[in-house]
């Protein structure tokens, strides 16, 4: 029984039925006619050679194929001859995939009125015809102002030297080309006459007509050929998906566009995109695929473009758009969880930490990516532990945002590179510090690369105890206690720590330094202790700790949950922080620090009913100079008790 399909797809829409029938459980041959395109198809079988229509009919006799599909260029009217008299000489059954038009002129017959017509002109020539026809130039006698842009492969290379087309005339880069690629081509070569031919949307005819008009060029179109009666692409792949008994699903491609500039779009992007019944995405986004005459809807919310997408079920291929890229702080990441009746095909692009750091030529293997414009990053962690930290910035916490925080904690004299408009005409990169960029003007959507080379990344227990802000009495606990404290917290980078009783702050410091990518809430009601805080916060730079006056538990209630709580004073409130805590999460770890007996007591008959409990007792002495001598002076012995409703395992 026959169950093969045979597609020839040397052009973008061949590609795409290839793939499409493929990925569906279709057993396809693509047959191309170069290496070069060899290498773009995805088919079961791959054939790159170029057949006659004898040799054609012998492969559709051996692979014994139940169709046969030209999706040939609208151009190639031999090959498409050759392909309808091998099915005709084999009985193999012919489907003509037809390219859509968008615009209806015509101006030259065909190649030999061409060049009749371009003797005539005067002015630099871009030809886009491709390479076979280029003989047609050999003895034109304008060679000195024609310009030409084909594929670049060994075949159309040579089609060039056998014309004697200069080096410097011929630009060998694989379409589809953008709008704004073709204004600056034409630019800079000073072309005034553009010949071409009617290659439909896909082919970016569109672009071509609109780059012309902008520009006033002569537009030379060589009239598209009568095609073969046939179908369109959509039509094709249902049909075929339909017949072939596969599941048929609507193809969404998730596209990342870069930093905007459609210049910087993949080709795979750029085919997605042009072979697309429906765009969707961010106004700045879909309106450099104007041209194409594609239904556009603007839309930025993943909820709702995953609606647009369900009322649009009947289309084949739908494409939606993002900034950067997909995997970059975008809002692809919500969409994806929608998408579940569809079939997702992500495109990666170009993000801006690594367009910003290209342009500097600096690595950025090794930089921190962080996203103050998303709103849940410290950067202030983020530049003291990295000596590279890439930034997204926008609203509020814009350029100037930036430096006032950087300022603040003490790096206002590292380096920083801003970019702005970047990947497009009036992008500026503007370096310098914190200091002095804070006076500058920038765009609220911009990027930043900060450089510190003396950030260091350590984890940091038991710091001295002479390094902190110290005021009179107000307790501190000391560097050994610190220490076993937050060993036995277990923190993590994301941890949200409550520090009840802040006093200096050494503590919240502490935790600070060791949950970069967390918070840390010091509630503390001595004006005094929280001026030493306050001090300590800036002078360690640790912008994720959050002091907060008052006692607990009444000024608990409006914070995050917390995943860790550190417990140097209670106030006597012991039990109702507790559970004030427990309310919010009830698998908080804590840590309580105890001196006297009577907290001492209360702990412990507070702490039996939770799955897990463990004191430790600590006494630490540390030496001192007496005279000649060196004695041993005890500090106050202290309980250090761990308990939670959690598992021990951990613990053991």
């Amino acid at each position: 029984m026959k169950n093969k399909i045979c597609i020839f797809a040397g052009t973008t829409e061949g590609r795409i039925l290839a793939e499409t029938l493929t990925n569906l459980g279709v057993d396809v041959t693509a047959c191309v006619a170069t290496e070069y395109g060899e290498s773009l198809v995805t088919a079961n079988t791959v054939i790159a050679e170029r057949l006659d229509s004898m040799a054609m009919a012998t492969l559709f006799l051996t692979q014994n194929f139940e169709i046969v599909v030209d999706c040939t260029h609208p151009y190639a009217t031999a090959v498409t001859e050759n392909i309808m008299t091998a099915c005709s000489a084999t009985n193999t059954e012919y489907l003509r995939v037809n390219r859509d038009s968008i615009d209806s002129y015509t101006s030259i017959p065909d190649m030999t009125c061409a060049v009749d017509y371009l003797r005539s002109t005067s002015g630099n020539i871009l030809s886009t015809i491709g390479s076979k026809e280029l003989s047609s130039f050999a003895d034109c006698g304008f060679l000195d102002r024609l310009f030409v842009r084909v594929l670049p492969i060994s075949s159309s290379l040579d089609a060039c030297q056998n014309i004697n087309l200069p080096p410097s005339h011929i630009i060998a880069m694989q379409g589809p080309f953008s709008y704004e690629l073709n204004k600056a081509m034409i630019e800079a070569l000073d072309i005034k006459i553009l010949l071409t031919k009617d290659g439909g949307a896909v082919g970016g005819f569109a672009e071509k007509v609109a780059i012309a008009a902008d520009l006033g060029l002569d537009l030379v179109v060589i009239r598209k050929p009568a095609q073969q009666a046939g179908v369109s692409l959509t039509a094709a792949t249902k049909m075929l998906s339909k017949r072939f008994g596969a599941t048929t699903k609507t193809r969404v491609s998730i596209i990342s566009c870069g930093l905007g500039n459609p210049n910087l779009l993949t080709a795979e992007a750029s085919e997605h995109i042009a072979a697309a019944e429906l765009i969707i995405g961010a106004p700045r986004l879909i309106k450099n695929f104007e041209s194409l005459n594609t239904k556009m809807i603007a839309e930025i919310y993943a909820e709702k473009i995953a609606d647009i997408i369900s009322n649009h079920a009947h289309l084949q291929n739908i494409a939606v758009l993002f900034s950067g890229d997909i995997g970059f702080y975008s809002g692809a990441t919500k969409l994806f969880s929608h998408l579940t009746e569809v079939t997702v095909v992500p495109i990666c692009g170009i993000s801006s930490p690594v367009y910003l750091c290209s342009k500097l030529q600096i690595p950025w293997q090794d930089v921190k990516l962080v996203s103050l414009h998303a709103g849940n990053c410290n950067i202030v962690s983020a530049v003291r532990d990295h000596k590279k930290v890439f930034t997204l910035l926008g609203g509020d916490r814009d350029a100037h945002y930036l430096c006032e925080t950087l300022i603040k904690f003490g790096f206002g004299k590292i380096r920083l590179y801003i970019g702005e408009y970047l990947s497009y005409n009036k992008e500026v990169i503007t370096s310098g510090t914190a200091l002095e960029l804070i006076q500058k003007k920038f765009d609220s959507l911009t990027s930043a690369l900060i450089v510190n080379d003396d950030a260091c990344l350590t984890t940091r227990f038991g710091i001295c105890d002479h390094s902190f802000v110290r005021v009179d009495n107000v307790p501190m606990t000391k560097a050994e206690v610190r220490a076993v404290s937050l060993s036995k917290l277990q923190l993590s980078p994301d941890s949200i720590v409550m520090d009840i009783g802040g006093g200096t702050g050494s503590v919240s410091v502490e935790i600070a330094l060791n949950v970069p990518n967390g918070k840390v809430f010091t509630i503390e009601k001595n004006i005094k202790a929280i001026a030493a805080v306050r001090e300590n916060k800036f002078k360690f730079h640790v912008d994720n700790l959050e002091i907060i006056e008052g006692v607990a538990p009444a000024v608990l209630e409006p914070l995050d949950a917390p995943t860790h709580a550190f417990i140097g004073g209670s106030s006597g409130n012991l039990k109702s922080i507790v559970d004030a805590i427990l309310a919010k999460n009830a698998s908080t770890r804590f840590v309580l620090n105890v001196v006297s007996l009577e907290t001492l007591t209360q702990a412990i008959e507070l702490t039996k009913s939770f799955s897990y409990r463990e004191v430790v007792h600590m006494s630490v002495a540390r030496t001192k100079e007496v005279g000649n001598y060196n004695l041993m002076m005890a500090a106050n012995p202290i309980y250090i008790i761990t308990f939670g409703n959690y598992s021990p395992k951990n613990d053991e």
